[in-house]
C-alpha cells in the first residue's frame, strides 16, 4: 500500500473505531473535526483548480455545519462497511459503487456480487461531500488484501501491516499479559487436577489397606 492510500485507510480505520461520535471527549472531537477539515480543504482546493467557478460545498454558513453532518453519515458507513465485513456479514455497497453490489470478505479479499434489487443511500443534506468521501472509502475497501483488521483486545480497527495482530503497543502488552495469566490459570488447573487425583488415589489405597 502506498503512502497516500495508507493515510486514507488510517483515517477510515480511525473513524470506524469510534463507537459513538456523541461520546467523544471535547478534545477528541475537535481533533477529529480538524483532521477532517484538512482533508476537505484539500478536496476543495483540487476542485477549484479544475474549475475556479465551482465550489463543491455551499460555504455560505461556513464549513463546520456541513462537515459535522458529513462526519455523522460517513461514520455510520465506515462502521457498517468495515465492521460488518470483518464480522463475516454481507454488505450492500454504497450506491456510489455502480452497478449495485453486495460485498463479502473471503480469505481477506473483498468479493463483489451484482444484485438486481434497487436500493439507495440518502446523502442529503450534504450529497457532494458524502459522495466524494464514500467513493474514497469504496476504493480503499477494494484494495487487496483487505486493508483493515480489528484488534482482538480493544476492538478498534487498524490498517493492515504485515502480520500485525494488535492495533498498538499497549494492546500487544495487554495480550501478552493475558496470555501469561491464561498460562498460569492452565497450570493451576492442571496442578489442582493432579492434587485431586492424588487425593483420590491415596484414599483408595488407604481403604484397600
Amino acid at each position: 500500500m502506498d503512502e497516500e492510500n495508507q493515510a486514507i485507510a488510517e483515517f477510515w480505520a480511525r473513524l470506524a473505531s469510534i463507537r459513538d461520535l456523541g461520546e467523544l471527549r471535547e478534545g477528541e472531537r475537535l481533533l477529529l473535526v480538524e483532521d477532517f477539515k484538512k482533508k476537505v480543504w484539500q478536496w476543495i482546493e483540487a476542485s477549484l483548480q479544475k474549475d475556479p467557478n465551482h465550489y463543491p460545498l455551499d460555504l455560505t454558513f461556513g464549513l463546520d455545519a456541513p462537515l459535522s453532518r458529513a462526519l455523522t453519515i460517513l461514520h455510520k458507513d465506515a462502521r457498517g462497511i468495515i465492521g460488518d465485513l470483518l464480522d463475516g456479514k454481507s454488505v450492500q455497497a454504497p450506491s456510489e459503487a455502480l452497478p449495485r453490489l453486495t460485498w463479502t470478505l473471503q480469505d481477506e479479499i473483498l468479493q463483489e456480487k451484482t444484485v438486481d434489487s434497487p436500493y439507495t443511500l440518502s446523502r442529503a443534506p450534504v450529497p457532494e461531500i458524502c459522495s466524494h468521501y464514500t467513493h474514497e472509502l469504496v476504493q480503499i475497501v477494494r484494495l487487496r488484501p483487505f486493508p483493515f483488521r480489528r484488534c482482538p483486545i480493544c476492538q478498534s480497527f487498524f490498517v493492515r501491516a504485515g502480520k500485525k495482530v494488535y492495533c498498538s503497543a499497549a494492546c500487544t502488552i495487554r495480550a501478552a499479559e493475558e496470555a501469561r495469566r491464561e498460562t498460569k490459570r492452565e497450570y493451576m488447573r492442571e496442578y489442582m487436577a493432579k492434587k485431586r487425583a492424588q487425593k483420590v488415589k491415596t484414599q483408595k489405597d488407604t481403604k484397600e489397606v
